[in-house]
């Protein structure tokens, strides 16, 4: 049996009472941009200090609690079904429950509890992971229900779909970017929040591949001069929207250099611009089988092949770098192939352990001895922090 997790506080606002202070009716607050008026607001927290009461929830939540006046709306996980808490902002009391449906799971460390729910002090809105989208009024009738999943397909995101939806006017803006186990496509709804019925359906457009085009974010809001857009993030893109059509107003893309794949002569690739953004490097890797095809090949032809697989990861300005450097890892005389040690599946398993055993006071250090995030330099500086470890126990 799970125990409940004391999870939900209320935060004594340093002599205000909790009935005065601001509402926080969506994600991103008030004014939609995760900022707060409220003034001198506590620091610090204990078990008790600056905390006015608790209140036990069956399962953990991403959620944010949203607050208007007295009421406090909850999304909340109930073993494998879902549902939405109505509290009192005052004492912590439950003033009401009201069914989400089932279909509750757990993914890593979230599961379909985690889009906030959103209110406009009248009604309030509330979306699972499993695609069940209500409104309820605050006395907890249900005005309308729908299923996103039912209507559009399933979600196809690697870690379940978290995204909240964003009230604006007269509408709810719910993204659903996804392509990790889907073959849909990624799209953005405008919805009557009087209704539950569909404004207009727009799809959105990536090239990115496997699971970079799954994105957990919330719309945004913004406002520049009389114009007011909305703001999607993720699937390597930035756009923003034309609330009154979905129209596709501009793109920012570029924004992501890592790339894994299964076909094509470079099957990953890294992000190596330096922190100062003074120019922009990709790195990618030409592996096994597919170097061994271009161990005769000239310069310009490996050139070649690489830029025809950045064209088709990031768009064709890939196709015209300003410089271009081949590093022919498998002529070098330690590694004979690549950066790190390649294995076969099994080996790490049986003979690891024997990578990391001192022998007559040597003891190792090194990415390939690390037990986690081997190859990498995370797994360099964990293999170091043992071998420290082993020196200093040994003196």
């Amino acid at each position: 049996m799970r125990k409940s997790l004391p999870a939900i506080v209320s935060i004594l606002m340093l002599g205000v009472s909790p009935l005065a202070a601001e509402n926080w009716p969506q994600w991103r607050g008030p004014m939609l941009n995760g900022e707060s008026a409220e003034k001198n607001l506590p620091v610090r927290w204990s078990t008790t200090e600056n905390v006015t009461w608790k209140l036990a929830v069956p399962e953990r939540s991403g959620s944010t609690p949203i607050v208007w006046g007295d009421h406090m709306f909850l999304n909340v996980g109930e073993g494998s079904n879902l549902a939405i808490w109505a509290v009192d902002r005052t004492n912590g009391t439950i003033r009401w429950k009201r069914p989400l449906g089932g279909g509750n799971r757990r993914m890593m460390k979230q599961q379909m509890s985690s889009p906030s729910p959103v209110t406009d002090g009248k009604s309030v809105w509330v979306m699972t992971g499993t695609g069940v989208l209500k409104s309820f009024d605050f006395a907890g009738k249900e005005l309308w229900s729908r299923d996103i999943q039912a209507d559009y397909g399933r979600f196809g995101t690697q870690w379940g779909y978290a995204s909240s939806p964003l009230l604006f006017e007269d509408a709810l803006y719910v993204q659903v970017l996804h392509g990790m186990h889907t073959d849909d496509p990624s799209y953005l709804l405008r919805i009557d929040k009087a209704t539950g019925k569909t404004v207009w359906r727009v799809l959105r457009t990536t090239r990115a591949r496997f699971e970079s085009p799954d994105a957990y974010t919330t719309p945004a809001l913004l406002r520049v001069g009389n114009s007011t857009e909305i703001v999607i993030t993720g699937g390597d893109v930035v756009t923003g929207h034309d609330p009154a059509n979905g129209q596709e107003l501009w793109r920012a893309d570029g924004l992501n250099g890592q790339v894994v794949s299964d076909t094509g002569t470079v099957r990953s690739t890294f992000d190596n611009s330096p922190p100062d953004a003074s120019f922009g490097a990709l790195m990618g890797f030409i592996e096994a089988d597919e170097m061994r095809e271009l161990d005769s090949a000239s310069v310009d032809e490996v050139k070649a092949a690489v830029l025809k697989d950045f064209a088709l990861y990031f768009g064709d300005k890939a196709k015209t770098p300003t410089s271009f450097v081949l590093q022919r890892w498998n002529n070098e005389a330690y590694s004979r192939g690549g950066p790190v040690a390649y294995g076969p599946p099994g080996l790490l398993t049986k003979y690891g352990t024997a990578l990391r055993t001192p022998a007559n006071g040597i003891h190792w250090a090194g990415t390939e001895t690390a037990g986690h995030w081997m190859g990498y330099m995370d797994g360099a500086v964990r293999s170091g922090e043992r071998a420290a470890r082993e020196v200093l126990a040994a003196l």
